[in-house]
Formats: C-alpha cells, sequence, structure tokens
C-alpha cells in the first residue's frame, strides 16, 4: 500500500478542481455584484460556463434523489405485500374451517334425518 493512495486530492483531483472552479466563479459574481449593478460580460461568461455543470449536477442530484424515493416505496410496498400474504393465508385458513363446519352441519343433518326416517322400537 502506497502513502499516496490516502491522499483524497489525488483520487478526487478532478472532481475537487470542478468544485473550487465553481466556488471561485460564485465568489467572483457575488463580488462583482456588489461593486456593479446587472451583469457584465464576465458574469454572464461565467453563468454560461456554470450552467451545464449546474444543470448535470442538478440531474444526478434528482436522478439519486428519484431512486432514493422509489427505493423507499418499494421497502414499503415489500413489508405491505408480506402483511397481505400473512392475511390471505389466516382467511384461507378460516374459509378452510368454515367449509368443514358446513360439511359436519350438514352430515349431522343427514343424521338427524335418518333417525327421524328410522325411529328405534
Amino acid at each position: 500500500m502506497r502513502i499516496r493512495d490516502f491522499f483524497p486530492l489525488r483520487r478526487y483531483s478532478l472532481f475537487i478542481f470542478i468544485i473550487l472552479l465553481l466556488l471561485f466563479a460564485l465568489v467572483l459574481m457575488s463580488l462583482r455584484a456588489k461593486q456593479r449593478k446587472g451583469p457584465e460580460f464576465l458574469d454572464a461568461l461565467l453563468m454560461e460556463i456554470c450552467s451545464p455543470l449546474q444543470k448535470a449536477s442538478t440531474f444526478v442530484i434528482k436522478t439519486v434523489q428519484g431512486t432514493f424515493q422509489k427505493y423507499v416505496f418499494l421497502v414499503h410496498l415489500e413489508r405491505e405485500n408480506r402483511m397481505l400474504k400473512q392475511k390471505i393465508a389466516e382467511l384461507q385458513d378460516e374459509n378452510l374451517r368454515t367449509k368443514e363446519m358446513k360439511l359436519a352441519m350438514d352430515r349431522l343433518k343427514q343424521l338427524l334425518k335418518f333417525r327421524e326416517k328410522n325411529p328405534f322400537p
């Protein structure tokens, strides 16, 4: 393992450079806005340069946010799905017990009819 690998500047140099460039542009625009009223050529140029980067970062953030929201929705949906499967199993058991009770009731009715037809001597 090399010591150079520990420095985040080496790994993320492009990312850090872009962030520093954007911060520099923001500071420059805010300083120029205090000195003069209205945008000038340099401000318009900085906005044109920063605009694609800002759009790309906004797109990435919204995509990550949408993915996270979909994931949370799917986790909630999976939990609800498990609860519904459990409820279906309980209702199927109850339905089976009800059918068995009906069959037992029908058998008892048949026995009662048989007893009425053939009384004991």
